[in-house]
């Protein structure tokens, strides 16, 4: 049972890019408001990613 769970779990996570309709690529913005409207109009949360150095 427990075998049939994860590759059924792997056979998920390995079609995500797939299902995203992108082929596994991310269509990053740099610019936060033309992100947030993306979002808004498409209805899919906004992820914002940062880093910095200290």
């Amino acid at each position: 049972m427990r075998r049939t769970i994860l590759a059924l779990g792997c056979l998920a996570a390995a079609s995500l890019p797939l299902l995203a309709g992108q082929g596994g690529k991310i269509g990053w913005k740099e610019d936060y408001d033309e992100a947030r409207e993306g979002a808004r109009k498409s209805g899919k949360p906004l992820i914002i990613y940062f880093t910095a150095e200290w």
